[in-house]
């Protein structure tokens, strides 16, 4: 029933951003939409790259309403990530039939921006939408660290979001 609610708001967060981002036809071609579900993560590094493409959007995709849908996408990725590494990320114990291999660098990297996923009242990121998001919103001090270890340059925005 959980991961109805989560498709159906990722659903949602991607028509929400298309439509925000119409206008800005040029851009869309680079712009991330669909999250990986979880059997189709291929490795670490393809999560990696994902997470990448999201804390790096094209240059005018600053605003709350561009920015919120990518901030939740990032949770989500973690979180199908997590179930191909049997729940090493998040600490639940799960049985994936086919399992990725995680060094502990990067482990340690993903339970660090998990750790910035914080579920909040989905009214508070989208007006009148029911219900709860789990969405990345770091601290500036974690924000700068998961950056860095991702290889991207400091942003000004998305921290404290």
């Amino acid at each position: 029933m959980k991961s109805i609610k989560v498709q159906l708001l990722l659903k949602f967060t991607f028509i929400f951003t298309v439509l925000s981002l119409s206008c800005h036809k040029q851009g869309l071609a680079q712009f991330p939409s669909e999250v990986p579900s979880s059997n189709k993560v291929h490795s670490v590094s393809h999560a990696k790259n994902e997470i990448r493409k999201r804390l790096n959007p094209p240059s005018f995709c600053d605003t709350k309403g561009c920015i919120a849908p990518l901030s939740i996408q990032i949770c989500a990725i973690v979180g199908n990530l997590n179930t191909r590494v049997n729940g090493k990320i998040i600490g639940k114990p799960l049985r994936s039939k086919r399992p990725l291999k995680i060094t502990s660098r990067e482990l340690a990297l993903m339970k660090k921006i998990w750790s910035q996923c914080k579920t909040v009242k989905a009214e508070t990121v989208f007006i009148g939408v029911p219900g709860e998001v789990t969405i990345y919103s770091p601290s500036c001090e974690l924000r700068n660290q998961i950056l860095k270890e991702l290889d991207l340059q400091e942003r000004m925005y998305q921290c404290n979001y």
